[in-house]
């Protein structure tokens, strides 16, 4: 089957929601799938429409979507896809396979059903757990009480799934109290995959802050924090302020305070402005609450931009590549902020140069979308295996 789906048929299902889709060039069908994920992108696709699509471009987990999509399609599966969010009512028992990043397993009674949780986050205890003490650490530093930018719900899925995927480490598995054996590692990918090392001089004293959705979940408040004590150093900071009024209000004054960051909004990728922001640029602080993997930073890591990083992260990448902050104490972090920032602008040209290249090595090899085909390949060889 050739890289690219040449024609998909699409039927809107008497309202639920359903994309019927299948590949009428493939071998023949065996095999069912349902799949509850976004599906943006998928109607990007089957209108061809998807191509250098600013929105696609601005998240990987668009560019996976179609990607998932391919993969069934070439391993013998028809394939219903729905989005998380507009499901309306659906015959669960009618699929062989179930790929579900909600809350929708338990809707399934067919024994023969192999039923997967695709999970792009941590436990949701953990997650809460976490940013309830970030709340409260904000609070007492800044006098300031804030909601959570990125609520989650209370999810069961990772009990009655067969496995569960993840982009995380074993520190990400270790939230959900379920079997180790349950695991399926995936690979995830990026927006802008970089194949040509960016040998630019770095400047040791220049740093990045590179988030989506949910600036105060991913740490901006504790890189603010970091880099009005260190007035010698420099903070980029790209990404979206809108997601919480309240805190927006309070980043943007203490940008306007401090000479040393700046805020350029959210910018993709795949602008050359973004190139141009950050191709100096020494590190990445990062010190988000908690991750299924962090994206943002193996994006970074393709720019040859070297990690810090907190271990509720989850990022699968050799710990000699970054600084991984292993506690969930606020104050016990920003002090290791600092710290970190101070060790990597006290290294030799030399030094930077190499750790730089070597995460652009790893980067370029573990966060690709060829990467991220190859481990859903595998998933589905183990899910053909079980359904024989």
């Amino acid at each position: 089957m050739k890289d690219r789906i040449k024609k998909l048929y699409r039927n809107y299902i008497n309202n639920t929601g359903l994309y019927n889709l299948y590949d009428n060039k493939a071998k023949k069908a065996k095999y069912k799938a349902l799949v509850i994920y976004s599906n943006f992108a998928v109607k990007l696709f089957l209108k061809n429409r998807h191509v250098n699509n600013s929105k696609i471009n601005s998240h990987s987990g668009f560019i996976e979507s179609i990607e998932l999509l391919k993969c069934l399609n070439h391993n013998q599966f028809t394939v219903d896809y729905v989005n998380y969010d507009e499901i309306y009512y659906l015959d669960y028992n009618n699929y062989d396979l179930v790929i579900d990043i909600a809350d929708n397993l338990r809707k399934i009674e067919n024994k023969n059903c192999l039923k997967i949780y695709y999970a792009t986050s941590c436990h949701w205890l953990f997650y809460s757990k976490n940013i309830n003490q970030r709340i409260t650490s904000f609070y007492e530093r800044e006098g300031i009480l804030l909601r959570t930018d990125r609520p989650i719900s209370q999810f069961e899925n990772e009990k009655r799934a067969d496995f569960i995927t993840t982009f995380g480490n074993d520190s990400l598995k270790a939230t959900f109290f379920q079997p180790y054996e349950k695991f399926i590692n995936l690979n995830i990918s990026v927006s802008k995959e970089v194949t040509i090392f960016n040998d630019t001089k770095r400047n040791k004293n220049k740093f990045i802050w590179f988030g989506g959705y949910g600036a105060f979940h991913k740490g901006l408040d504790l890189a603010i924090n970091v880099f009005e004590k260190l007035k010698d150093k420099e903070l980029i900071i790209i990404g979206n302020l809108d997601s919480n009024t309240e805190f927006a209000i309070w980043a943007k004054e203490k940008i306007k305070q401090n000479k040393n960051i700046t805020y350029y909004g959210w910018i993709t990728p795949n602008e050359p402005k973004f190139y141009e922001l950050i191709k100096d640029c020494a590190a990445q602080i990062f010190p988000s609450s908690s991750e299924g993997g962090a994206g943002s930073v193996g994006q970074l890591m393709h720019f040859g931009i070297l990690p810090i990083i907190t271990e509720s992260v989850c990022l699968n990448v050799p710990e000699h590549l970054c600084k991984i902050i292993k506690t969930n104490n606020v104050q016990d972090i920003l002090n290791q902020l600092i710290d970190c920032v101070r060790e990597v602008s006290e290294m030799s040209e030399i030094q930077l140069s190499e750790l730089s290249y070597e995460c652009f090595k790893y980067a370029s090899t573990k966060f690709t979308i060829k990467s991220y085909h190859d481990s859903i390949n595998n998933l589905l060889n183990i899910v053909s295996a079980k359904l024989r």
